[in-house]
């Protein structure tokens, strides 16, 4: 009797554990499901906008024709130094790289001679992210260390803002963290966020948050406020 006991609760216990796995496995589909559901409502929504984008803002890309020009890759500093100097007679009111200038070239003058180029231009902001695994709180990426420009380069900028991504599972790219601070507590804002507000003269350093909303006061003569959604 006892075995015959012990092996139908053995067998109970069976069940419910493979009860359990159905019903997790299936709340884990209609997640997956329903994000996926939203993720291609999105894409949609903004394929059939009927917003017109303004053109006010042009890529400079790296392209193959770039790479065999300068016959390598990444792109010596020259490279970034000539593009400044064609840029400068056009009179553009902001340039972003979202380029990693972290490492010093092996021709300290290349450096220099493209710091000067940046100082001169007055308006170039440079790229840098947080490294390591983040952890999420409060609308704002904590990271364990920071990746900057090198010392030369950071100086001569107008600014620097962090270019970290995240990719949906699907490997798209829906959303992208406004504000991410360092191991010592320091904000640093996205380069999109950083070269929009240095377009509007927004003030970076007076933006707060207001529920899931980063709001950010501009001059009145360009705009009132300015906000952006944060994940």
């Amino acid at each position: 009797m006892l075995t015959k006991r012990h092996t139908r609760l053995r067998a109970v216990v069976a069940i419910l554990t493979l009860l359990a796995v159905l019903v997790g496995a299936g709340l884990l589909s209609l997640t997956v499901l329903d994000t996926s559901l939203q993720s291609a409502f999105y894409d949609k929504a903004i394929d059939v906008s009927p917003a017109q984008v303004r053109n006010q803002i042009t890529i400079v890309a790296i392209d193959d024709p770039s790479i065999s020009y300068y016959g390598t890759y990444p792109l010596p500093h020259r490279a970034y130094t000539e593009l400044l100097n064609k840029l400068k007679p056009l009179g553009p009111s902001v340039v972003a790289f979202d380029v990693a200038f972290y490492d010093p070239t092996s021709n300290p003058e290349e450096d220099r001679s493209f710091a000067a180029a940046i100082r001169e231009s007055g308006n170039v902001l440079l790229a840098m992210q947080g490294a390591g695994d983040a952890n999420l709180g409060d609308h704002i990426e904590r990271f364990p260390a920071l990746r900057l420009p090198v010392p030369i380069l950071r100086e001569a900028a107008a600014g620097v803002g962090a270019v970290n991504i995240f990719a949906d599972p699907d490997g798209r790219v829906r959303d992208a963290q406004l504000v991410i601070q360092g191991p010592d507590g320091q904000t640093y804002y996205s380069l999109p966020l950083v070269s929009a507000a240095k377009k509007l003269r927004a003030e970076l350093s007076q933006a707060r948050r207001e529920g899931d909303r980063l709001v950010v006061p501009a001059p009145p003569a360009r705009t009132r406020w300015n906000s952006v959604s944060s994940r």
